[in-house]
């Protein structure tokens, strides 16, 4: 699975496309678009409709897995963390040595680029 914005190009680790590629092919459904190979996305409200999905996606699997490393941690590899804020609430995640870190982040990243092309009035593409 693929995921083209303006900013990005993600080719989503085996992980994130397992997660991603029922749910996004049900949401294509419910929206009336069918899941081809590349669906193309430029109406910002079925886009906004992605994020929401795609922030309780993320908010799921923080809840679920989330373990906030001690600052010890942090001031030994401070590059190894980034800050996800999601809902009111900040999470750091260590997005290069831990797998749910990573698929996290790369989620946050998803997001923040969608809302970017909708800030931006451009397509998104979505190679599944």
């Amino acid at each position: 699975m693929k995921i083209i914005t303006d900013t990005f190009v993600f080719n989503l680790s085996k992980d994130l496309k397992t997660l991603l590629c029922d749910v996004y092919c049900s949401f294509f459904d419910a929206n009336g678009l069918k899941c081809e190979k590349e669906v193309i996305l430029s109406d910002s409200k079925i886009i906004k409709e992605l994020i929401d999905l795609n922030e309780n996606i993320l908010f799921f699997f923080l809840t679920s897995f989330y373990e906030s490393p001690s600052t010890n941690e942090i001031s030994k590899n401070p590059s190894r963390f980034e800050k996800i804020f999601l809902k009111g609430e900040t999470y750091i995640v260590n997005y290069r040595m831990s797998r749910n870190g990573l698929v996290a982040y790369s989620l946050y990243q998803i997001i923040n680029s969608y809302k970017t092309s909708i800030k931006n009035r451009t397509l998104i593409k979505i190679k599944t």
